[in-house]
């Protein structure tokens, strides 16, 4: 059996693998860990700017790539065309 196999006892398997036993990459929080507020906030507002920026250019980008005009961009942005 390997160092990082999970080991059976009792017929429940340990496959507690924390920090410094990962190698390369070390974790400041497990699963069940909460980051406090601060940081909380701060990766919330991250993932909201990088999933807005994706959402909207993506489309744009692809129409200009595309040579279509500016209406597909704006329907796919926006959901809806020109009334």
């Amino acid at each position: 059996m390997s160092a990082h196999a999970p080991a059976v006892a009792g017929g429940i398997e340990e496959a507690a693998v924390h920090g410094s036993e990962r190698g390369f990459a070390r974790l400041e929080l497990e699963l069940n860990d909460y980051p406090g507020p601060l940081k909380t906030s701060l990766f919330g507002i991250q993932h909201v700017l990088v999933m807005f920026t994706a959402m909207i250019a993506s489309p744009l980008v692809i129409g200009q790539l595309l040579n279509l005009t500016p209406e597909p961009g704006f329907i796919s942005v926006c959901g809806r065309g020109r009334r």
